[in-house]
């Protein structure tokens, strides 16, 4: 028997060159899923990247690199930087510094935003 496609020779009723190119077999279903997948990512809202902000909880104002604030201990800090979340479950990261000289001056500590009362907001 020969191949519909091709007109190669059937091996156990199946093309070898059509497998190997992807034109049927596992190779097809393969293409036929990764197809799949992107169109569903392009159409898909979930997928679309969200722009978010660091926000105080209390005022809703944007948090600024270099911003002195007090974390839940009461100890001043300046702002040196952040971390978006990198999953839905992820809170994100604060990276600050001592301020008032304490043995934390010179070196960043990293700390979850709701230790200064911060949260991230999706800006549309």
């Amino acid at each position: 028997m020969k191949c519909d496609k091709c007109g190669n020779e059937l091996v156990n009723d199946s093309c070898e060159y059509c497998m190997w190119k992807g034109y049927a077999g596992p190779g097809l279903q393969i293409k036929e899923a990764i197809k799949e997948i992107n169109e569903t990512s392009r159409t898909n809202e979930k997928a679309k990247p969200k722009r978010l902000i660091l926000v105080h909880k209390e005022t809703g104002k944007e948090v600024y690199e270099g911003e002195i604030m007090a974390d839940s201990w009461g100890e001043m800090v300046r702002i040196t930087g952040w971390e978006k979340p990198h999953k839905p479950s992820s809170t994100g990261r604060i990276y600050c510094r001592d301020v008032d000289g304490g043995e934390n001056q010179f070196f960043d500590r990293e700390l979850f935003p709701s230790v200064f009362g911060c949260e991230w907001r999706e800006v549309t």
